[in-house]
């Protein structure tokens, strides 16, 4: 094994670059970083039917090998007729089917929305309670008035 600096989610490329007959993997590193090891082992690349981003030289994407595909089961086509009511569409699989996501999502958003409610009254109460220290430190910090000054008011 070897290590880099950081993750690598790259493809690596294959080949040697330094024509010491060893073939070389370089990737690319989420550190920002190229490296290049060697690969100390026998590489024959005819043993890899696609070698190449596109397969070739020429960038075809075309892969010589004929499959023969197993019989494909198609998803079944919802056919209804006009007299139908849509009752009787969701009452078929597809429909139970589209009922119950919609009723997961109202489920996730409702908890959802229920929890920021929550905060919310959490975090006005919190405001409630420094307005309440705000005006007793402002009333606080208020000068009383002397007896002589109260005097001259009232007059």
């Amino acid at each position: 094994p070897v290590t880099t600096g950081s993750s690598v989610y790259s493809s690596p490329a294959l080949g040697d670059i330094d024509n010491d007959g060893l073939v070389e993997i370089i990737v690319g590193s989420n550190d920002y970083c190229i490296y290049a090891f060697n690969y100390i082992g026998h590489y024959d690349s005819s043993l890899y039917p696609w070698p190449q981003f596109h397969q070739n030289n020429k960038n075809t994407g075309l892969y010589q090998t004929i499959s023969s595909p197993s019989q494909l089961e198609l998803p079944s086509i919802l056919i209804i007729p006009q007299e139908s009511s849509v009752l009787d569409l969701l009452l078929t699989p597809l429909g139970l089917g589209i009922i119950s996501i919609i009723g997961i999502t109202f489920c996730i958003i409702g908890s959802r929305l229920i929890n920021y409610n929550k905060k919310i009254k959490e975090n006005n109460k919190a405001i409630k309670e420094l307005h309440k220290k705000i005006r007793k430190r402002s009333v606080a910090k208020t000068p009383s008035k002397t007896s002589a000054e109260k005097k001259r008011i009232k007059r």
